[in-house]
């Protein structure tokens, strides 16, 4: 546990700081912030989002475990992101009210999901 903690600290620390900042951008208005600190924490946000960013592309796997375990956190990451994009999209469809941004977000994860596994089969 030791070595997990150690070597993903990192980026532990930038995904809890999204979390609290996301928290942050969706209480109500004035509540945790006035709205002249929102661009503040919007700056911030996009910093510790490109910090995160950072620490998942660098990953790399030292064996096939770590591999396996790189692609299981990926699928189940894409199946999460997916399945609450589309209870968005099902929700305000219900309320007719659909956000063309979930729509977006959705169309190109299943996109890119496509691209890059038609480009790895031909690449390898």
């Amino acid at each position: 546990m030791q070595k997990i903690t150690h070597y993903y600290i990192g980026e532990i620390i930038s995904a809890i700081l999204l979390i609290l900042l996301l928290t942050a951008f969706i209480s109500p208005p004035g509540l945790l912030m006035p709205k002249s600190s929102e661009m503040i924490f919007l700056v911030i946000f996009v910093l510790a989002f490109f910090v995160y960013l950072g620490f998942i592309w660098k990953e790399k796997a030292a064996d096939e475990r770590e591999h396996a375990h790189q692609l299981t956190a990926g699928r189940i990451s894409f199946f999460v992101g997916s399945s609450v994009l589309t209870l968005g999209i099902i929700t305000q469809a219900l309320q007719h009210n659909i956000d063309p941004w979930l729509i977006g977000a959705l169309g190109i994860m299943l996109l890119t999901k496509i691209l890059v596994r038609l480009y790895t089969q031909i690449t390898q």
